[in-house]
């Protein structure tokens, strides 16, 4: 008989911990669906503009080499700013609006501009307009777009 009864209390005992395991279980899930509804809906908006304000990013790549000087001191080659213009198709809204805003700004026609466009495939890497704007032009295009 206590074999019976030992085998109807440890079938107890394995029920109670599957209980706390089921309990545990939807408490996690729980957790995470109250986390997740949290940060879609309550700060949902918040974020989204965080996103939009990501679109426009400054990328500063520091020079290879340094300056270089012959045998005698004097310099040989100096490192000086470029500016390179790039668009990522995929986060414009108005590509007409840009279009005649780029033109204007950095001194390209707005025909150009559309052909570079469409010519470029993958709306999800960057485009290059322009290479070596001068600072002015670069401080220009920060300046509409902020």
């Amino acid at each position: 008989m206590e074999s019976v009864a030992n085998q109807s209390e440890n079938l107890r005992r394995i029920q109670r911990r599957l209980i706390v395991l089921r309990l545990s279980v939807v408490v996690v899930l729980s957790i995470l669906l109250i986390r997740v509804w949290y940060i879609q809906i309550v700060k949902g908006e918040e974020y989204a503009v965080l996103s939009e304000q990501n679109r426009v990013r400054m990328v500063y790549l520091k020079p290879p080499r340094g300056l270089i000087y012959d045998r005698h001191h004097n310099l040989l080659a100096n490192n000086i700013p470029s500016f390179n213009l790039y668009v990522v198709l995929s986060d414009v809204d108005d590509r007409q609006r840009l279009r005649e805003d780029l033109s204007e700004l950095i001194g390209v026609s707005v025909d150009d501009v559309r052909v570079a466009m469409e010519k470029h495939h993958t709306p999800r890497l960057p485009l290059k307009l322009k290479e070596g704007l001068t600072l002015k032009e670069a401080a220009a295009i920060e300046s509409s777009l902020a």
